[in-house]
């Protein structure tokens, strides 16, 4: 799923939340909205409008304002975050009307109502919104604890005096301050502790502060870090070390690796100098640096992977990272070719010529009439134009196959709207809760308790001009986050059967954090699930019907997975639905 910085955080709270059946907090919601509406369309023109229209205006804020103070309706609130903070755009476009009527003493007694209510970074440009006359209120004396306020909370959300930037040596002050700061995010906010039932992480805290105090540098440091986000085994929470450290971390030979039936498989080769050396698709990897390459993977990549499920451990560690490493060393490789000799070939990690392979069209209409729709990321709507320009040929196709094979996520909404196009009825909804431990007075009264709060989501109607001929998804272990949160939705729909693997097993929203360097920490903070509880995160979307690729297979160019999805289409298929 997409992450969000501080700013874009008010923005969500502000959104309407509206479930699959109608709550009497939405309700509460959309009577209050109105009010707005109305202040909206008779402001329109700011300034300029009518004092007329102003005052009306500013009376129909005020209603909604009175309508949110009655106890029915503050009670509601205190269980729905979107209503509670429906109060602040009240009052956000209260002080501007009152601006623009050049009531200057109830726009200060609004703007200071809002400031009791909430301190946000990027809330004093939320209220002024662009306009100069509001800017120029909070000139007032009565308002400089708003810019005070606004100020700590940008500290708050940004720790500058942690978060500094990057150094080949920070401090051991700065080392230490980092790992607590992470421990105690974790601590307080990770939503998946059960899936480590037997990690004490406060003991492992207390073991890895030796460790970093002694880090020689700031890249000892970082892997540090990464060991110990490691131990929480999950997909949405690991390290991102600073940008000057990438070279040194990710540079790679241009090749892609792979776990197939027990060897590790050369699956593409991009890299113009290899291919000379004669390694091919279909090879098989049989050391690195003169280590076996099991042993490799397991001592130098495996302890600093954050991974959900045995799939998405052994993607990350056979795939992404087995031959990340310095830009500036090479790896020596022993390679088995398609003739059974062994040769052994050195790749450079940077400086060499990648071969682009020409780009494919994102939906292609088979011989056999069946059309393919290669969905690879969901970072922006791509896969949704490109179905929504072939809809007609797709319609006269023989049946549609979803390609979401290595689809690492981005933005779920953009999934769901492919799903529209297969739709009779409303998408159905996964299941999404925060952690709430509680207010602080309570814990200080004794009542320490973890509560989740479910996260309300809007429904997804189905698209009045949807497809309705047989379909079928392709997923594998690399159907990650927003992707494997489509392929979660369309098992609900039971549209048609899922082919392939087990999907990575992770999906939810990380919490970022500076870090000391220049770097950052991310820590799952929803949980996702299907509607009635069953977990699908730290287990994978699971197919209907398995297939996988085997080293011949990739040798000779078949996809075995997508023939099985054709074959399949329009047939009955075993269901493994939670």
């Amino acid at each position: 799923m997409r992450s969000y910085g501080w700013g874009a955080l008010l923005w969500l709270l502000l959104l309407p939340s509206v479930g699959a059946a109608e709550t009497p907090a939405d309700q509460a919601y959309a009577r209050a909205t109105a009010f707005r509406d109305r202040a909206s369309q008779l402001s329109e023109h700011g300034a300029k409008s009518t004092r007329e229209d102003l005052l009306q205006a500013r009376d129909a804020l005020q209603q909604g304002l009175q309508y949110l103070d009655d106890p029915t309706v503050a009670a509601l609130a205190e269980g729905s975050k979107t209503l509670r903070f429906r109060r602040l755009n009240l009052l956000g476009d209260l002080v501007r009307v009152q601006v623009w009527i050049g009531d200057r003493d109830a726009a200060v007694a609004a703007w200071r109502a809002l400031d009791a209510m909430s301190w946000h970074e990027g809330l004093i440009d939320f209220v002024v919104d662009k306009d100069p006359a509001t800017a120029a209120l909070l000139d007032d004396p009565r308002l400089a604890e708003v810019r005070r306020h606004e100020a700590l909370a940008v500290r708050d959300a940004t720790a500058p005096s942690i978060a500094v930037p990057y150094a080949v040596q920070l401090t051991e002050a700065q080392r230490v301050a980092g790992l607590s700061q992470v421990w105690m995010a974790a601590r307080d906010r990770f939503v998946w502790f059960d899936h480590v039932p037997d990690l004490d992480w406060d003991r492992l805290y207390l073991e890895t502060l030796p460790l970093v105090q002694r880090a020689a540098d700031t890249d000892a440091y970082y892997r540090v870090l990464a060991r110990f986000l490691a131990q929480l085994h999950d997909g949405h929470t690991g390290i991102l070390p600073p940008k000057e450290l990438e070279d040194h971390w990710y540079a790679r030979p241009g090749l892609r690796t792979a776990w197939l039936d027990g060897e590790v498989v050369v699956t593409s080769v991009s890299d113009a100098a290899l291919r000379r050396q004669g390694v091919a698709r279909g090879d098989r990897i049989l050391a690195i640096d003169g280590e076996p390459v099991e042993q490799y993977a397991q001592r130098a990549v495996r302890p600093q992977l954050s991974s959900s499920t045995p799939q998405d451990l052994q993607l990350r560690m056979y795939t992404y990272a087995l031959l990340t490493g310095d830009a500036a060393t090479p790896v020596r490789l022993s390679v088995e070719l398609a003739d059974g000799q062994r040769s052994e070939v050195r790749a450079a990690r940077s400086g060499y010529t990648v071969v682009k392979a020409p780009e494919a069209p994102l939906l292609r209409i088979r011989r056999d009439g069946v059309a393919v729709l290669r969905v690879s990321q969901l970072e922006n709507d791509a896969g949704l134009q490109a179905l929504k320009q072939a809809l007609p040929r797709v319609r006269a196709a023989r049946g549609l196959i979803l390609d979401l094979r290595g689809n690492g996520g981005g933005n779920t909404w953009f999934g769901l709207q492919i799903l529209r196009y297969l739709a009779a009825a409303p998408l159905p909804s996964l299941r999404s809760v925060e952690r709430d431990n509680g207010s602080s007075l309570a814990q200080a009264r004794g009542a320490r308790l973890i509560e989740w709060r479910p996260v309300q989501q809007e429904p997804v109607a189905p698209e009045p001009n949807t497809y309705s001929g047989p379909v079928a998804m392709l997923v594998d272990a690399g159907t990650f986050s927003a992707g494997e949160d489509t392929a979660a939705v369309f098992r609900l729909m039971r549209r048609g059967p899922l082919v392939g693997q087990a999907t990575g097993g992770s999906t939810g929203q990380p919490l970022l954090l500076a870090l000391p360097g220049g770097g950052s920490a991310r820590i799952c903070v929803k949980r996702d699930s299907y509607p009635d509880g069953t977990d699908f995160v730290g287990v994978g979307v699971l197919p209907d019907i398995v297939a996988a690729p085997t080293r011949t297979d990739l040798r000779d160019g078949k996809d075995p997975v997508l023939e099985r999805a054709v074959a399949a289409l329009g047939q009955q298929w075993p269901s493994t639905s939670p």
